[in-house]
């Protein structure tokens, strides 16, 4: 598993490092802060301001989990990511249902054709909702692993 993993963090920390820079780039720079990141979606960065916080993030995951050689832990850090990311779009979804000021129209939303109206927002705020359960059983189950 060693002969795996070692790369792998090698490749999730100079992921996270490159995303880091260029989010500043895109942030900082560009003042694109708002701009919706197309393929970062896996890594829970969905716009260029998010790259500034979670890139570092995936540094310090592969650093801690490629130092101490644990795999266990490695997936218990994803998971736990995803708890804490999924509640946070729960709460950023109730919050654009209720707003009088929408940042995200209905019809710019991937999945609006399913749903009428601003309907979208209780889909989306449903659909991380289960990622929040799936992954905090996930970190339970990870954890476990870990420690024991």
């Amino acid at each position: 598993m060693i002969t795996i993993f070692v790369p792998l963090m090698c490749l999730v920390g100079s992921t996270g490092f490159l995303i880091t820079l260029k989010g500043y780039y895109q942030s900082a720079q560009l003042k694109n802060s708002f701009k919706v990141t197309r393929g970062l979606f896996p890594l829970g960065i969905f716009v260029w301001g998010d790259a500034l916080t979670i890139g570092p993030y995936w540094i310090l995951v592969a650093l801690l989990s490629g130092i101490l050689q644990d795999v266990h832990l490695f997936y218990a850090l994803i998971s736990l990511f995803w708890f804490v990311r999924a509640q946070g779009e729960v709460q950023y979804w109730i919050a654009e249902q209720f707003t009088s000021k929408h940042r995200n129209k209905p019809k710019d939303l991937w999945g609006h054709q399913f749903f009428e109206g601003e309907a979208i927002y209780f889909g989306y705020q449903t659909f991380w909702q289960v990622v929040m359960m799936l992954s905090g059983i996930a970190t339970l189950a990870y954890v476990k692993l870990w420690l024991f």
